[in-house]
């Protein structure tokens, strides 16, 4: 949706009114599940599809608040993009993972652990990533100080790197 950084929504197709952003989505049982954000619509009426944040993300975000009077976000500082299945194939890989890095950030951590622009990052913490979106949500999720291991595809040879996280800066770029 290109709304945020970050994006982890819940679709839902539950009226959001206009300037019910904040308002509680709550399921059958009374349970919340997320706090609406936004709405799809081609008017301002109530139709359209609604998004909302995790009830998760949001417990997490408050903790952060509370401990910190801000939210921490860790940063690694990369740019990844989703791979096309040409680029797949030109690449040599065969499974559904891995994504393309199109900017490494100078004097940032992936630059540190040497990874460059054109590298295809195949796991994060031994976790196959899969796309431009889940890559970006772990490296929002770790802290500063944290270290993630990543395998790297680098001129079809394969190699782990450690990034050390750090704060994200006012402009991550």
């Amino acid at each position: 949706m290109n709304l945020v950084t970050f994006e982890n929504f819940i679709q839902t197709d539950a009226a959001i009114n206009a300037g019910n952003s904040g308002g509680a989505l709550i399921n059958s049982f009374g349970e919340l599940v997320g706090i609406n954000t936004a709405v799809l619509a081609q008017d301002l009426g109530t139709e359209g599809i609604g998004f909302a944040i995790p009830v998760d993300l949001v417990r997490g975000v408050v903790e952060q608040i509370k401990q910190n009077g801000r939210v921490v976000r860790g940063y690694m500082g990369l740019l990844p993009d989703d791979l096309t299945n040409s680029e797949r194939v030109a690449f040599g890989i065969e499974s559904g993972n891995g994504i393309l890095l199109t900017a490494v950030y100078e004097g940032g951590p992936a630059a540190a652990a040497d990874l460059r622009i054109g590298d295809v990052i195949l796991e994060m913490n031994s976790e196959p990533v899969y796309s431009q979106r889940q890559a970006l949500l772990i490296s929002a999720s770790t802290r500063p100080g944290d270290n993630v291991d990543v395998m790297v595809l680098r001129d079809g040879e394969r190699f782990t790197t450690t990034v050390t996280a750090v704060e994200r800066p006012e402009d991550p770029k």
